[in-house]
């Protein structure tokens, strides 16, 4: 018995915690932080981030089916914006090195997407568009 209300009092205290915020919300907030401070490398990031979560839920189908590709494009091209923006305002930082890592991530994102729809070859194109600054130096 004493278990049970253990359990009872700690999945109506888990209830009545904070609850995550939507989505959306956290990108108006982070847009609204990018408005007040275009130079704010930190938020281009986390903006970034939001952004290159809500593209990848791009491959939450099961099956194949015909999905918008527009979409997921246009969602990893405005992280690949963010990041960009976030590595050219924070030089020299952690934000910009995580900016870095996290645009070459939004490219293989890209290309997942690409090949999803069009195979080897389309995924093979898109990795060719990755900028020479992205890219390792040869050894």
């Amino acid at each position: 018995m004493g278990t049970f209300l253990c359990n009872a009092v700690l999945g109506i205290v888990l209830l009545q915690g904070p609850q995550n915020p939507h989505p959306d919300s956290v990108r108006a907030e982070l847009w609204a932080r990018v408005t007040a401070d275009s130079t704010d490398g930190a938020a281009w990031l986390e903006l970034g981030r939001a952004y290159l979560q809500w593209g990848v839920e791009y491959h939450a189908h099961k099956k194949p089916m015909t999905v918008d590709t527009v979409w997921a494009h246009a969602t990893l091209d405005t992280a690949q914006l963010a990041f960009e923006r976030a590595a050219r305002f924070s030089t020299g930082t952690r934000t910009a090195d995580s900016a870095r890592v996290y645009r070459v991530y939004a490219f293989g994102e890209l290309a997942y997407v690409d090949w999803e729809t069009g195979g080897t070859a389309a995924a093979t194109l898109t990795w060719h568009t990755l900028p020479e600054t992205l890219r390792l130096p040869p050894v």
